[in-house]
């Protein structure tokens, strides 16, 4: 099995907040895609995925769960997909 991570940055310019930076990108296993979440950066509530946020949700969408001292993995963006919100939940 091959699991490869491409990521992405976005840049946004705010005048009110200044510069935000955000990080994302997409897990190919195999060759095909199964987790797709870009960048996006905005005053509030932007979108930011590290390279080790996209992994363990690869993972969990294989059926792994990933622990970190005995709690689940926390993925600091509130994603529908992961945390398993409904769509009037996510952020």
């Amino acid at each position: 099995m091959k699991i490869e991570i491409r990521t992405n940055r976005d840049t946004s310019e705010c005048d009110t907040c200044g510069t935000d930076f955000a990080e994302g990108g997409s897990v190919l296993i195999d060759g095909k895609e199964i987790i797709n979440k870009p960048a996006v950066a905005y005053c509030m509530g932007g979108r930011n995925y590290s390279p080790a946020d996209l992994l363990v949700m690869a993972l969990d969408k294989l059926g792994h769960t990933v622990l970190v001292d005995e709690d689940r993995y926390h993925i600091t963006c509130d994603d529908k997909d992961y945390h398993r919100l409904k769509d009037d939940e996510d952020a």
